[in-house]
């Protein structure tokens, strides 16, 4: 789902975790130019996982041409584009000429790119040049291109003086030079004359195919750059450095920074840029990790080999609620390279003797990194010859030394692939068939080898050995939690039964329940029921319909698994907590998970299982003690190295941090790790409640995009969670007052209820429409429709509702809150969560008010207030509830409405609540008071302070630093930013002549202002 205006949150925050620069476009780069089709897509943000797994917005298939997959960021290079930015920037002189070293794919280009772009922004004239390889190349090329381009750059026109000097310049370099420090000492007149006016960047990328006579030229201008004031940025390949450039280096006159390869998590990031996505396949960043050597260039390229191999799919979306993704389709990674690097493959292949080129070929075959051992059995050479081939492959840069030691590799991964291409496919096979013995003869055997056993089997048509290793492959990913892989590897071997009892136990943790029946349906109709299998496939199933919210097909399927006479089964057990907990029999669901839980004899994954269910039981009425619970299972999870289990435990955990202080941080931990294990059951409810977690901050946009996300997912593998995003979407544009909006997504809410159908009806009355009549200003609506909630809600005993505390806040001021309303508001689910907490306080405090009691009034209010400010970014609430309680407050004469008033009218200025701003406005009127203006104080300036020039704004911090109050909390109060404190008491400072804070909070003590 797209909704129009959505900030691209999740990717953006992922960017600059991992430290990226958006890509920056020049003619100088001409590869970069791809680049638009990717900048003109829609901030947009999606996940790529196996087959079946569940992403969100996806780049428009318009957008990205087949083939095309370029980075929109720079990626790991921070510390370059520093040092770029800053002899770029308007305010510098630019420093000594700085040479950019790296070699061939490391990105030095877009670097360039970079700082051109940046240059031009900061006002400079940018002159670009590029040398070229090729003996026939002219010579002073890459300054031809530069110089020749200036009054495209300037706007320099003919008759103007500059325009002159320009010209003479070019002439000088059309011309063959009578030397190359003449015509250095021309340039240095055009520079100098153009630097009059604007800074100049010259720009020159390749010097490593500079004629020497260029080169001269250059390390003149280079020499003499106070003469002329022009920035130098220069580029040149590290293997390749001219012995010009090494002289410059050594005489310190120009500085060098390497471009080198990029660190691991940096690859990371790039792969999703290119992407567009927020997290990736494991297998999929391995196999690119691995065989990029940390180049942007071989990252991009792998990524559209996949591509055209038709490994990596762009799937369309399937229905309204549902984007289009990216998947990886199939057990086996394969790319194509681009026809360039092909070329240069076959070309240098061609060069080596027959012996080396067959040895070669078989490395190929075993893959990127290889071990040059199999290789005399696979070409029939002897060990002297083996080495003599490998020396000559390498000094032809076909292959290397591994990094890790020990071991060859070749240099790039798209020149194996092209390598083992340019096969046969009989040559293919017959190299296979060998080494796969050769793999059946080690000591771990065939499957003990993963990866290289299945794509040796694979080409050479051996299709037992196949299953045998994908089987072993798939088996181990389900035993180590990584379920994605898992379902990628065993799907390809259905019916195999093997394989459909483990696909379907994997399907079933995973919450899919189309997927268990897809895995179940040969084994169930080919097996008697008292066998093993069958019995480990109805548990699945029994799991999977829990996941997708149908009890009833759960318990009847949990009737095939009959409770063994005489002893417990802890896995029905569970199972059967699950229901219960599902039907909101909390004490049902503890009672047959707590066994489970406490016997460490059992299995860590049912342990952690039973631990969560009594987690989820718990924290419904007691916050602390479900926090204890699911700590139990993280601690066991990681214990036993299950990731799904941890997962399941850190999002637990994490919905406890959205009832205590909304924070998201686990939440996006327990995110990423079932991305990363490829657990979408797990991902659609992290994203739910990231999004619930965002909306109650009032963060209106970043929690779109989580609910988007979780509808997309929910929406594929058929979860609940579908109606509950859609309700958190609605309860957004509640807080916006956007109507038409509200309303659609409360349609789409109702329409994906399914059995859940009364508790959505509650959510919509009271999170949605009661929100959006207090923001509304209408706190009579507000009642109403939390009133409507309440009633839905008594026939849902064990329903979490987050607003209970704000009813009985409104039933306080615009009724009156009973005793038995009290209770019943402590007796509920929820109850204990800081917001119902704090807000029943609240409405204590006010009832105390209204029967006179008004210093427990107003010390119980501000209690509560305290709490609520447990909360991570919560002052819409706090300014929220104290607009709900200001007619009480001013009528029965407690707290500090006043105060209250004019505080809540400038946040709810600054973030646009003009409804409840009016009202505050209204109010002080009413009581006389002075009224905030935007960007305007309320103080009174004395005529001291007036003969100052201190302005109303100042005197309101100053009267906030005579109470010895941080800026922190100065711009809480006032509703600033603290870098605009800051700037009001260093206006304080110089206005008065005084020395620090202490001294003005004396000064105003000493004008009766404190």
């Amino acid at each position: 789902m797209t909704i129009p205006g959505h900030d691209d949150c999740a990717r953006k925050q992922r960017m600059r975790a991992c430290k990226v620069t958006p890509v920056v476009l020049s003619w100088a780069n001409a590869r970069s130019l791809n680049r638009l089709f990717a900048l003109s897509r829609p901030g947009a943000c999606d996940t790529i996982h196996e087959v079946g797994s569940v992403p969100v917005d996806s780049v428009p298939a318009d957008r990205l041409p087949s083939g095309l997959l370029v980075a929109e960021h720079i990626v790991g290079r921070d510390d370059l584009l520093a040092d770029i930015g800053t002899r770029v920037g308007s305010g510098s002189t630019g420093g000594p000429p700085l040479l950019l070293l790296a070699d061939a794919g490391m990105g030095k280009s877009r670097l360039l790119a970079y700082a051109v772009e940046h240059a031009r922004a900061a006002g400079l004239w940018v002159l670009e040049g590029r040398a070229v390889d090729g003996e026939a190349t002219e010579g002073y090329r890459s300054l031809k291109e530069a110089i020749g381009r200036f009054d495209i750059e300037s706007g320099c026109q003919p008759g103007d003086q500059l325009w002159v000097t320009w010209q003479s310049a070019l002439r000088a370099l059309t011309l063959t030079p009578d030397s190359p420090v003449g015509l250095a000492e021309e340039l240095i007149r055009f520079l100098r004359a153009a630097s009059r006016r604007v800074s100049v960047l010259l720009v020159l990328d390749d010097l490593q195919w500079s004629d020497p006579d260029e080169l001269a030229a250059l390390g003149y201008l280079a020499d003499n750059r106070a003469a002329h004031g022009a920035r130098l940025l220069l580029s040149s390949r590290t293997a390749d450095l001219a012995p010009a450039l090494e002289r410059l280096l050594d005489r310190r006159v120009i500085v060098a920074r390497n471009v080198p390869p990029l660190a691991a998590e940096a690859v990371t990031a790039m792969v999703c840029d290119c992407l567009r996505v927020d997290a990736v396949d494991p297998a999929l960043l391995d196999f690119v990790r691995s065989r990029a050597a940390g180049s942007p260039f071989a990252v991009e390229e792998l990524l559209a080999g996949l591509m055209r191999s038709g490994v990596l799919v762009r799937e369309p979306a399937t229905n309204a609620d549902t984007a289009a993704r990216w998947v990886v389709d199939g057990p086996r990674l394969r790319t194509i390279a681009p026809p360039t690097v092909a070329a240069s493959v076959h070309r240098r292949l061609a060069a080596l003797s027959p012996d080396a080129r067959a040895i070669v070929q078989a490395a190929a075959v075993l893959g990127h990194e290889f071990d040059w051992r199999f290789l005399g059995a696979m070409t029939s050479l002897d060990e002297r010859a083996v080495a003599a081939g490998l020396r000559e492959a390498a000094d032809a840069g076909l292959i290397v030394d591994d990094d890790h030691g020990g071991g060859l590799r070749f240099r790039h991964a798209l020149t194996r692939d092209e390598v083992v291409r340019g096969l046969l496919a009989p040559e293919r096979r017959a190299l296979a068939h060998v080494a796969l013995d050769l793999l059946r003869d080690s000591p771990d055997g065939a499957a003990g080898h993963g990866d290289l056993a299945l794509a040796l089997a694979e080409d050479a048509g051996d299709i037992g050995t196949w299953r045998e290793v994908l089987l072993h492959i798939g088996l181990a990913a389900a035993d180590r939690g990584a379920l994605g892989p898992a379902v990628r590897s065993l799907r390809p071997l259905l019916p195999l039964p093997a394989a459909a009892v483990a696909l379907a136990e994997v399907q079933g943790r995973r919450g899919d329940h189309r997927g268990v029946r897809e895995a179940a349906e040969p084994i169930l109709g080919s097996l008697p029921d008292d066998d093993a299998a069958v019995h480990r496939i109805r548990v699945a199933l029994v799991r999977a319909a829990i996941a997708a919210g149908d009890l009833d097909q759960a318990e009847a399927d949990l009737r095939y698994l009959p409770e063994r006479s005489g002893s417990r089964d802890p896995a029905r057990d569970v199972l059967a907590a699950l229901i219960r907990l599902g039907r909101g029999d909390l004490t049902g669901a503890m009672t047959l998970a707590s066994p489970v839980a406490e016997d460490a004899t059992l299995a860590p994954d049912l342990r952690c299982e039973a631990l969560d269910i009594l987690g989820r039981a718990g924290r419904t009425f007691d916050v602390a003690r479900g926090a204890a619970w699911f700590e139990q299972a993280l601690a066991v999870a990681e214990s036993a190295g299950d990731p799904h289990a941890r997962a399941r435990a850190l999002h637990e955990l994490g919905t406890i941090d959205l009832f205590d202080n909304l924070r998201v941080d686990r939440l996006e931990a327990a995110r990423t790790l079932a991305l990363e294990i490829g657990d979408p059951h797990t991902i659609a409810h992290a994203d739910f409640h990231l999004a619930e977690a965002y909306a109650a901050r009032s963060e209106t946009l970043p929690a779109r995009r989580s609910a988007d996300r979780a509808i997309d997912l929910a929406a594929r593998i058929g979860s609940p969670v579908l109606g509950w995003a859609w309700l958190t979407t609605a309860r957004t544009y509640a807080h916006e007052r956007d109507d038409p909006a509200m309303e659609a997504a409360i349609a789409r809410a109702q329409a994906a209820a399914g059995s859940e159908a009364l508790a959505i009806e509650a959510g919509i009355a009271g999170r949605v429409r009661g929100i959006r009549a207090l923001f509304g200003a209408d706190r009579a609506a507000a009642l109403t429709h939390l009133d409507t909630a309440a009633d839905l809600l008594a026939d849902l005993p064990g329903h979490h509702f987050p607003h209970w505390g704000l009813w009985a806040l409104l039933r306080s001021t615009e009724a009156t809150l009973t005793t038995a309303d009290e209770e019943r508001v402590r007796g509920t689910a929820g109850a204990d969560t800081r917001s119902n907490r704090a807000l029943l306080a609240a409405a204590v405090a006010v009832r105390a008010g209204r029967v006179g009691d008004r210093d427990t009034a107003t010390t119980g209010f501000a209690e509560a207030e305290t709490t609520l400010r447990g909360y991570e970014s919560i002052d819409w609430l706090v300014h929220l509830s104290r607009w709900t309680a200001l007619p009480r407050a001013r009528a029965d004469g407690w707290g500090s409405p006043e105060i209250w008033a004019q505080e809540a009218v400038r946040w709810f200025s600054e973030h646009h609540h003009d409804p409840l701003a009016t009202d505050c406005r209204r109010v002080l009127k009413q009581l006389g008071a002075p009224v905030p203006r935007r960007g305007r104080g309320i103080s009174q300036v004395p005529e001291q302070l007036l003969e100052l020039g201190v302005t109303s704004r100042e005197v309101d911090v100053l009267l906030l630093i005579a109470l010895r109050l941080p800026n922190a909390d100065i711009a809480d109060r006032l509703v600033l930013s603290p870098r605009t404190v800051e700037r009001h008491v260093s206006n304080l400072l110089t206005k008065t002549g005084l020395a620090d804070r202490r001294e003005l909070a004396l000064f105003a003590e000493r004008l009766g202002l404190a």
